[in-house]
């Protein structure tokens, strides 16, 4: 046996050993329990990529028809494929009713506290915006803000004579906040908001949470334990989730809280993370409608600076007069 045969040989067992390890955790990184201190941990760092990591098993499998293992690429494709159109059917069967009318339009941004941000510029953005309810994380860059916006959101929660590096979520209103608080999660205070907001066609409760990395495994369930504590509170209300939940839909994470709590999303995916990935990127910003809301528009907003995109999006109450 030649050198370049045996090098050839070598090849093709690194590469298929990496595309079977990607499409592995493509396909099953969201079904590996926690508990495993190893695999666990490696799936959760992992199945908010598992559109990516399918896509690059496509890639990968490209790879073997040119080293000529065409049987084994051609499977590996066609799991692939299988894969993506599960994520697709699953993703479409927790789409939210679509809505006619804007109810409550809400805006969530997580602004970065790295972010220069020019608080003008950012100032006119949320004017032209035309949000009702503005809820932005990791805020400290903008604690300059609310005197800018004053006149058209009147009303404020969160980074109120706090230390900048306590300064999480930042509520900023048309309509009175005085059925709202704030709460802490794992990563520290602030974290957790519970604001019922009265429309014309009823309450509406909405519940803002910026959660921890859900590889963090211990800290990342008494997030989502502390989120259902402030479901139970909402008294039978219906009630929308947004937040920087850290995970996309296909994750273990949003499957599971959406599970939970019967959440429905927007009829596509919005990646949000990193910005200078644009369409590429990760949906892990997110607003997810329980039983009785409808979504009616649904966007990214401007990242401003910060590496994530904001989103907007306007809701219906279902029950509501037309």
């Amino acid at each position: 046996m030649t050198k370049a045969r045996i090098w050839k040989e070598r090849l093709i067992g690194v590469w298929l050993a990496g595309t079977a390890a990607v499409l592995a955790l493509g396909l099953f990184s969201h079904v590996f329990p926690s508990a495993d201190p190893l695999l666990g941990t490696l799936a959760r760092m992992t199945d908010s990529a598992r559109v990516h990591l399918l896509g690059l098993s496509v890639l990968l499998a490209l790879g073997l028809a040119l080293l000529r293992v065409r049987w084994i690429a051609a499977g590996v494709a066609l799991a692939a494929a299988l894969g993506l159109v599960l994520i697709v059917v699953d993703y479409r069967a927790r789409i939210a009713p679509v809505g006619e009318r804007a109810d409550l339009t809400v805006l969530w941004h997580n602004v970065f506290k790295f972010n220069a941000l020019d608080v003008p510029a950012f100032a006119d953005g949320l004017r032209a915006s035309g949000a009702d309810l503005v809820v932005l994380a990791e805020a400290e860059p903008a604690m300059d803000l609310p005197p800018l916006v004053a006149d058209i959101y009147p009303h404020r929660l969160g980074c109120d004579g706090v230390d900048p590096e306590d300064c999480n979520l930042m509520i900023l209103s048309k309509v009175p906040l005085d059925n709202a608080d704030l709460a802490p999660l794992s990563m520290g205070p602030e974290r957790l908001a519970r604001i019922r907001v009265e429309t014309p066609e009823g309450p509406i409760d909405v519940i803002a949470a910026h959660m921890i990395k859900p590889w963090i495994i211990a800290m990342s369930l008494r997030d989502e334990t502390s989120i259902w504590r402030a479901i139970l509170r909402r008294d039978q209300v219906p009630y929308i989730l947004v937040g920087d939940l850290n995970a996309a839909p296909w994750s273990a994470r949003l499957r599971r809280m959406q599970d939970r709590h019967d959440l429905r999303h927007w009829r596509r995916p919005e990646p949000t993370w990193p910005v200078k990935l644009g369409a590429a990127g990760l949906p892990i910003d997110h607003v997810l409608a329980s039983e009785g809301v409808a979504i009616t528009d649904y966007a990214t907003w401007s990242g401003y600076g910060s590496n994530h995109m904001g989103i907007t999006a306007s809701v219906q109450l279902e029950g509501g007069a037309d």
